[in-house]
């Protein structure tokens, strides 16, 4: 279980992101220091499943697919790009603080 998340309201507001969504791009945003990066011809994306999602942030959800929602409420907004079981920070959320 991730026993801390550190969320930047002032990006989190700027985005357009509510607390759940926030929460979760705060830690999708570590995920490249624990996960496996997986290079593709369209960049670098890091493995996340939905159940690692459930098993780290229970208080978010215990549900895989409110996770996958969750995940592509993130694509929507801009701040990820979703493969079938990876996903890709786009410039946007690369290139600022964390939320």
């Amino acid at each position: 279980m991730q026993y801390t998340l550190t969320i930047n309201q002032h990006k989190a507001l700027e985005w357009g992101l509510n607390a759940q969504q926030a929460m979760l791009f705060a830690f999708v945003y570590e995920c490249p220091s624990w996960t496996k990066p997986v290079t593709t011809i369209g960049g670098v994306y890091f493995a996340l499943s939905k159940s690692k999602i459930t098993e780290e942030l229970p208080l978010l959800t215990d549900k895989p697919d409110t996770a996958y929602r969750l995940l592509k409420a993130l694509e929507v907004a801009g701040l990820i790009e979703l493969s079938s079981t990876c996903l890709l920070y786009t410039s946007d959320a690369a290139d600022d603080t964390p939320c």
